[in-house]
């Protein structure tokens, strides 16, 4: 599951967030651009998880190469060098490794590495050390689901903090109630990262909202279940075919429909459908 949790970070931070960045560099930040990701050499090739070239207000130029990190691995510090001196050797500019630690175990990873006259640093950061509500503030969909995972949240503060991301996924998705699906999804891949209470919290204050209750009036619940329909035709009979099930399920939260509607149609469990969302 660990897998789940970085591949679905890196998919979110792909694109450069600047409340984050503000967060990790306290530096007057005029431009960022997005690099690749993948670096070969020889015939080895590594992909790391968000590299950004970023530009500061002197008008310096570096390399911000950060990994997104759920479980303590005690190689990271040399996973992290090998990754950057590739980065500096493919642009030429200096790097900034950074890991963000998003796990609920306190941190143990070693952040440098030496060994006969090579030194090598990155800055490990616990997000639980972030501001959440930096995030809150944020009008970007991607960076207010994350703050579920920023600061140390008593179980009364957990709470607040599901509730304010709602009504703040709410006020900006307006009439697009596929992003209000999108991030009630991400919240809840999330959310496990702070225990198994946190996700029940979310599904618990989902529930409530009057947006789950007119969904059978929304186009896309009825594009979903008629993808079903179809998807059932191809695949024969849905029960009983996992296959279908799954592909289904994929369709639907493409057109951003709730995990409880995509269980009701698909008859999968919750967990089958988190493991396909990313």
């Amino acid at each position: 599951m660990a897998n789940e949790f970085d591949k679905l970070l890196r998919e979110l931070f792909r694109q450069p967030k600047m409340a984050l960045l503000y967060q990790l560099l306290h530096d007057e930040i005029i431009k960022v651009v997005p690099l690749a990701p993948k670096v070969q050499q020889m015939v080895t090739e590594k992909e790391g998880d968000t590299v950004l070239e970023i530009t500061n207000a002197e008008g310096k130029q570096y390399i911000l190469h950060i990994e997104w990190q759920s479980t303590n691995d005690p190689k990271m510090a040399l996973r992290m060098a090998t990754y950057d001196l590739w980065l500096f050797q493919t642009y030429g500019l200096d790097v900034q490794g950074l890991v963000l630690y998003v796990g609920n175990d306190p941190i143990r990873m070693k952040n440098n590495l030496s060994f006969y006259g090579f030194h090598y640093f990155c800055e490990m950061i616990d997000t639980k050390q972030l501001d959440p509500d930096i995030f809150l503030d944020s009008d970007d969909p991607d960076e207010i689901v994350f703050s579920i995972l920023a600061g140390v949240q008593s179980k009364e503060e957990q709470l607040d903090i599901i509730q304010r991301i709602l009504h703040k996924l709410q006020l900006i998705s307006g009439n697009e109630r596929f992003i209000f699906q999108k991030g009630i999804g991400q919240l809840e891949i999330l959310s496990l990262l702070r225990g198994d209470n946190s996700q029940q919290n979310v599904i618990k204050e989902v529930s409530k909202m009057p947006v789950t209750i007119d969904i059978t009036k929304d186009q896309r619940y009825k594009q979903g279940l008629e993808t079903g329909r179809e998807k059932g035709k191809l695949e024969g009979k849905l029960e009983g075919k996992l296959e279908g099930k799954l592909e289904v399920a994929s369709d639907m939260l493409k057109k951003g429909l709730s995990i409880d509607l995509i269980k009701d149609v698909t008859s999968l469990t919750r967990e089958q459908i988190l493991a396909i969302i990313y």
